[in-house]
This record gives C-alpha cells, sequence and structure tokens, in this order.
C-alpha cells in the first residue's frame, strides 16, 4: 500500500508580507507590534524601552525584532498590566529561534525578572530545550514540549486565576494550579532570568490580556501562513513493514530518514513478511527511532492481525530510560474470560497523562484484519477501529517527556513479545504529528487512496487512470460452496450432513433446526447450544459438525467464510472456533473467534484464512498444506468454566474460496481481482463522493 509524507512547505527565516489587524478588545492591555516602533497598540500606553540593540527586521506582521544575547524590548512602569496575585491573564507571543536555546533563556517575563521572585513573576523560559513556565518562587510547569528550531511558534499562557495552561501553536501542552504574588509593574521580550544571556531569535506580535482567552480565542490568533500545514497533522515516521532488508533495516517511507531496526527473526527475513505484512510469533521486535507521544496533539496507526495478548507485551509502546511511556497493548480478563485492549501514558514522573480500555475487545482482537488509530488531540484520546470510534478518554498531566524509543511487538517493561499464543501480524505503522479527525482517517482507509495521503484527489485519479485496463490477474477466483442450507425442508432434513457433536470429552449439548432469518435466499441453519453447570471446567465446550460426502482436499483454498448471527442473551463464552478433522478422525488445524455475544442480533461474516490456521487445541502454526484429507469440519464454543449457559447462533452461506494469483499488483485494483475495471471505478467514485 502506497503512502506519502504530506507536502510540508518550510516556512523561510522569517515570513514576509503578511498583515494582521487587530479587533478592538477592551481586555487587551497590551500589544508591542514590533512594526519599526516601540509603541504599544493596544491604548495602554505602556511604550517599550530598547535595551542594547534589538533589530528590526521583515517577519509576520510587517516588521518584528531580532534580538541577539543582551538585546530586549522592556517596560518598568508598566501598571496597566494585571499583576495582582489573584488577576487573571493571557500571554501571547511569536518566537522564532534559530538554535536550541540553553537553560534559562526566557522568552518573556512579567513581573520582576523570574529568580528568586518569591511567586512574583510569570515567565516562560528554556530548559533542555524544552518550554516551561515559572512564578520565580520554585514553582515549574515543565511541559515537555520542546522550543521547534528555524520554524515560527506561538507559545500562549493563560491564567484563570487558578490554573496556568500553556499553549504551543494553539494546542495546549500543559496545565498546572499556580497561587501567585503580586507583581512589580515591570514586562520583558526578551530577558535571562537575572543572569546570562537573554533568549535569542526574532520575537513579533506580543500581547497581553487581563482574562484568560478562551481555545478557540487562542486558535484564532494563528496567523495565517505562519504554521505550514497547521490543522493538518504530518507525517514523522511511516515503515509499511513489508520490505525489510537483508542487514536488520526498515525503511522509513517519510522521507524523514528513521530507519527501524528489526530483531528476533531467525533464517531468512523475507520468511517473515506475510501478505505485506511482518509477522510476530513471540520473539520478534522492531525498534523505531522516531517517537510522537511527547508531542502535545499526535496520532498512531496501523495494521492488526491478532488474538488476546498478555499484558507483559506490546504492539507498539515508547518508552524513556526514565519512565516515559506510551504503550497500546492487549490484556486477558481471567475473571471475565475476555480479551481486553488497553492504551496509556505515563510522564518521566510515573504521572498518568491519560489511560482508556476496551474491556471485551474480542470484536477486533480476533485474529482478522483491523486498523487501529490512537489520536490525542490535547484534551482528549480516542481510540478508533476501522474508522470507527471505539472508545474516549481524558487528556491529563503535563506529557512530561523526555526522549524515548519505539518499538512494535515487544514491551520493554514487561519483556514481553506478542505472537506467543497467537501469531500476530502488523503492517503500515504511522506516526503522526497532529490528530488524525475521522475525515482524514475514512481517507486513510479508502480504498481509492492509491497514494496514501489524506485526501482523495486529482493525485488519485491520475495513478486510477494509469492503470486503467491492466490486467495481471492468473487464474480465476474459485468459490465452492459447503452449505447455503437452501435444500433443507426442516430440522430432520439435516440429518447425516449436519449434527449436535456428541462426545464424552465435550460435556455441551445443543439442538439445531431450520430458519427462514436467513443471510441470503430463504433459510439458515439455527443452533440452540447448551452447557450445563459441571463440577469441573474441563471440557466445558459444545460443537456441531458437518460431514463432507468424502475426504476432501482443501489446500488449494486460500479462506472459508460463513456468516453468523449472535442472538441477543447469547452467554459470553471465551472461544468460537472451528477445526478441520482428516479421515482418521484426527484433527488437522484450527481457527478461532473470540466471541458468542458480538455483534448481536446481526449477521457478521466470519473469515478462516487458511494463512493463520493453528494447531492442535491452538498450539502454535500449521500451514494450509495439512488439509489433503479433511473429511469434517467442526464449529464450537466454550469455556473453561462450571456454570451453566446457553445461547443460539445462525449460520448461513459458507463458502471456500481460492483466489487468483497476482504476481504484480495493479495500483487502480481496489476490489482485489488483479486488475483495473468499471468495477473498481465503481469503488472509487463511491469513495471519493463518499470521503469529499
Amino acid at each position: 500500500m502506497a503512502r506519502k509524507m504530506l507536502l510540508m512547505v518550510l516556512i523561510g527565516y522569517c515570513l514576509c508580507g503578511i498583515s494582521q489587524t487587530r479587533a478592538s478588545d477592551p481586555n487587551l492591555v497590551l500589544h508591542w507590534t514590533f512594526d519599526s516602533t516601540t509603541a504599544d497598540a493596544s491604548g495602554s500606553g505602556i511604550t517599550a524601552t530598547r535595551f542594547n540593540n534589538p533589530v528590526y527586521v521583515d517577519c509576520l506582521s510587517d516588521k518584528g525584532i531580532q534580538c541577539g544575547a543582551t538585546d530586549c524590548f522592556y517596560n518598568t512602569a508598566a501598571s496597566a498590566l494585571p499583576l495582582n496575585a489573584a488577576d487573571q491573564w493571557t500571554v501571547n507571543l511569536w518566537v522564532y529561534t534559530p538554535t536550541v536555546p540553553t537553560d534559562w533563556m526566557v522568552a518573556f517575563a512579567i513581573g520582576a525578572k523570574p529568580y528568586n521572585t518569591a511567586k512574583a513573576s510569570r515567565a516562560l523560559y528554556a530548559s533542555a530545550g524544552k518550554i516551561v513556565f515559572t512564578d520565580g518562587g520554585g514553582n515549574y510547569l515543565s511541559t515537555g514540549v520542546a522550543w521547534d528550531v528555524n520554524k515560527w511558534q506561538m507559545v500562549t499562557v493563560t491564567y484563570d486565576g487558578a490554573t496556568v495552561k500553556v499553549f504551543k501553536n494553539a494546542y495546549q501542552i500543559g496545565s498546572k494550579a499556580f497561587a501567585f504574588a503580586n507583581a512589580l509593574p515591570q514586562v520583558r521580550v526578551p530577558s535571562n532570568p537575572g543572569w546570562g544571556s537573554f533568549f535569542t531569535g526574532k520575537f513579533d506580535e506580543f500581547k497581553v490580556w487581563d482574562r484568560a482567552l478562551t481555545v478557540s480565542e487562542i486558535e484564532a490568533l494563528i496567523i495565517p501562513g505562519a504554521i505550514p500545514g497547521y490543522g493538518e497533522p504530518s507525517i514523522v515516521g511511516w515503515y509499511t513493514m513489508d520490505d525489510p532488508n537483508s542487514v536488520g533495516g526498515v525503511p522509513d517511507h517519510s522521507g524523514n530518514g528513521y530507519t527501524a531496526v528489526y530483531s528476533g527473526f531467525t533464517g531468512d527475513v523475507a520468511d517473515w513478511v506475510v501478505d505485506g505484512a511482518l509477522k510476530f510469533a513471540g520473539a520478534q521486535k522492531m525498534t523505531v527511532p522516531a517517537t510522537v507521544s511527547q508531542l502535545p496533539v499526535f496520532a498512531v496507526s496501523f495494521y492488526l492481525k491478532a488474538g488476546w495478548e498478555d499484558y507483559t507485551s506490546a504492539f507498539y509502546q515508547e518508552r524513556g530510560t526514565d519512565g516515559s511511556e506510551f504503550t497500546i497493548r492487549g490484556e486477558v480478563n481471567y475473571t471475565t474470560g475476555k480479551g481486553m485492549f488497553k492504551v496509556y501514558s505515563k510522564d518521566r514522573y510515573w504521572n498518568t497523562v491519560f489511560s482508556l480500555t476496551v474491556a471485551d475487545a474480542g470484536s477486533f482482537l480476533n485474529l482478522t484484519w483491523n486498523h487501529i488509530a490512537v489520536v490525542a488531540d490535547g484534551v482528549d484520546v480516542m481510540l478508533y477501529v476501522n474508522g470507527q470510534l471505539k472508545t474516549t478518554a481524558a487528556y491529563v498531566g503535563t506529557n512530561n517527556k523526555t526522549a524515548m524509543t519505539g518499538s512494535v511487538g515487544y514491551q520493554s517493561g514487561g519483556n514481553g513479545y506478542i505472537g506467543s499464543g497467537n501469531t500476530a501480524y502488523i503492517y503500515d505503522l504511522m506516526l503522526w504529528e497532529g490528530a488524525l479527525s475521522p475525515k482524514y482517517l475514512n481517507a486513510m482507509l479508502s480504498a481509492a487512496n492509491f497514494n496514501g495521503d489524506l485526501f482523495i484527489d486529482e493525485q488519485d485519479l491520475k495513478a486510477f487512470a494509469a492503470s486503467w485496463l491492466v490486467d495481471n490477474s492468473s487464474g480465476s477466483v474459485v468459490t465452492y460452496s459447503v452449505d447455503d442450507f437452501e435444500s433443507y425442508t426442516d430440522g430432520a432434513s439435516l440429518a447425516g450432513t449436519w449434527a449436535q457433536y456428541v462426545s464424552a470429552t465435550y460435556s455441551g449439548t445443543g439442538t439445531i433446526d431450520i430458519t427462514t432469518a436467513a443471510n441470503s435466499g430463504q433459510k439458515a441453519l439455527t443452533w440452540n447450544y447448551v452447557l450445563p453447570e459441571t463440577t469441573t471446567t474441563t471440557g466445558n465446550y459444545t460443537s456441531i459438525v458437518y460431514e463432507l460426502d468424502a475426504a476432501s482436499d482443501l489446500s488449494g483454498y486460500d479462506y472459508a467464510s460463513l456468516y453468523l448471527n449472535r442472538h441477543v442473551g447469547n452467554s459470553e463464552e471465551g472461544l468460537l472456533f472451528m477445526k478441520f478433522i482428516d479421515s482418521t478422525n484426527t484433527v488437522k488445524a484450527e481457527s478461532w473467534a473470540y466471541t458468542t455475544v458480538n455483534p448481536a442480533g446481526q449477521w457478521q461474516q466470519w473469515f478462516v484464512d487458511f494463512d493463520t490456521l493453528k494447531g492442535l487445541s491452538g498450539v502454535g502454526t500449521v500451514d494450509k498444506s495439512v488439509l489433503t484429507d479433511i473429511k469434517t469440519i467442526l464449529i464450537g464454543c466454550g469455556k473453561e468454566s462450571t456454570l451453566a449457559r446457553s445461547g443460539v447462533i445462525d449460520f448461513d452461506d459458507i463458502i471456500l474460496v481460492s483466489l487468483p494469483t497476482c504476481p504484480t499488483p495493479v495500483t487502480g485494483d481496489v476490489n482485489g481481482d488483479c486488475k483495473a475495471d468499471m468495477l473498481d471505478y465503481a469503488v472509487f467514485a463511491s469513495d471519493w463522493l463518499t470521503v469529499n
């Protein structure tokens, strides 16, 4: 699947010719435009004094100032500022620094310089290259977010009488309760703490209000064109994971050069790439140098085929040596027998930044392909599965993180790998700066998105047109109907083909019948399963069996497909499974799903991929070549429990499918038949209209 980096136009050393007109605002008490003047445009009369030699240069709104290590604008009689301890206020400043600012370089200070001032300062400064706010009395709000170098950024600080909030480019990056002391009537842009160098760089549009602005008001302060791609996410790292090289590297297709490193893959690494995805079987990982969870707004997305995983492993994790962590993982709830899905983030002090849990993840941790996206917008964090919002949690804490390293398939804290129970597959890991909206997610998932960006546009149309009527297919789709149930008149007529399985191993029972509430056609099979109360948890399962007319070779098929309708009120069983049994009554392969409950009251297709078959009792994996002498197909459910349970599941349209081979993929092929034709055009046109 092709992707491309979002086009980013890098801004120059300063932006010119952009004008901004200040609307009348009675709460604006200071506005230094720096447009070749020291005047206060707010009307408060807080005229600046130039200290040493700040130079007027072309910047954002006409002119700005460029300051060296000893240059600043200041006023020490600014009595119109909100200086009392309980006053509300907002400070906004545009900053451009050519180098990483050194410790205690101060971008702005209201009140005395921020050193030992007994809470009488309001200052924003640099520490370890990160943005930090202080009251000068030993209280700090460390955001963990870096000052950008060689690009304009807008920093905003608000105080509502109780809480300080810090914003970068209109995104909140930190908050903390503060109780200030009254401040002296002083203001400086830039400054130092009382010693050392001033903050060096360019500064423009310094404003102070005597109230706390809202988020929407802060967003309105963004000068058009000042921040390339503002409001749109930009790609940080992108790993298709279908192209690991022979020396341990996995290319970064974002263009940013963050080559990942794989380990634990024995033999030829190409053997671990299955249908374009990287395979994880309990001892493999991919180490990623790019990370994004230290950012105030970010997203991580990837395609996942996995079952339940232990809490010590992770599908994806970012972790620092100091405890900073962002983890996406599974977990088994042994009390309920359900698989869970967890996403959480902690800062370097082990403070929780956010945490969300899907208590029953059987609908997507079921060994089928699903697209996972975790989106943090600075206020909330959201989990999307296949473009649909699954759950939301509050984004709390300051996100104070230091340098981290990412990993796929491994959790460094628990020292655990995915795929030890069920083989797991991941591809198309994408790391984003910025939030992915539902619109962007739908575009990403669209079959018509040929070039992999966040849009379906003329570029995709060109790609489609270039492959029009190309046919690289070899062979054709072959479908074998196992049973569509249309030939049966009633439950009795099922005898000889379908039956309730009776075994000394299984304690469960049940009955089968024909229902007219079908997925297609007029008839389907309905199964009332019964699991009685037992004295032991062992063998508390039940199943039905289908007898083929003769032992058959199924190894030439690629997958089985059937439709399920789980009735409302079903008991929640730990497994829903299919087994393939040969003529000697030996189980040759199994496939597992994980829910008899969801979705309830509707038909859902169950794909059994013959490339991900399990061995007996789910131990290990087996190749589809073992399906050469199959006489019986068994479908069942159950879990290790002594309690009595029951439910109803309908089955319809059971087929086996063999796909044509496709030696060379076709760009415009959206329906998987290895050709670009009118069928693909219909899908393309539909997606174009839906997404746009």
